[in-house]
């Protein structure tokens, strides 16, 4: 897991996300791979592929609403 993993805040939360970029400077701009993990589990559940993805993609994970180190939508609020 990794620590100090940025945020975006929206009006109902925070949603908490990674950026791996392994990609030498000099390269050709790159092209972004988007993680987008199912309910019960968090963005972690890519951690094994980044090594192999991140050396050739831009590769950028988030925890969903409510998952992982993401924050849990207030009562009332839609969860998507």
């Amino acid at each position: 897991m990794e620590n100090n993993v940025p945020q975006v805040s929206t009006k109902h939360g925070f949603l908490e996300y990674s950026i791996t970029d392994s990609v030498p400077r000099w390269r050709k701009p790159k092209e972004t791979i988007l993680f987008h993990h199912g309910v019960g589990i968090d963005m972690d559940i890519w951690i094994d592929w980044l090594p192999y993805l991140s050396k050739n993609f831009r590769c950028v994970r988030f925890d969903m609403r409510g998952c992982g180190r993401s924050s849990i939508p207030p009562d009332g609020q839609k969860w998507s």
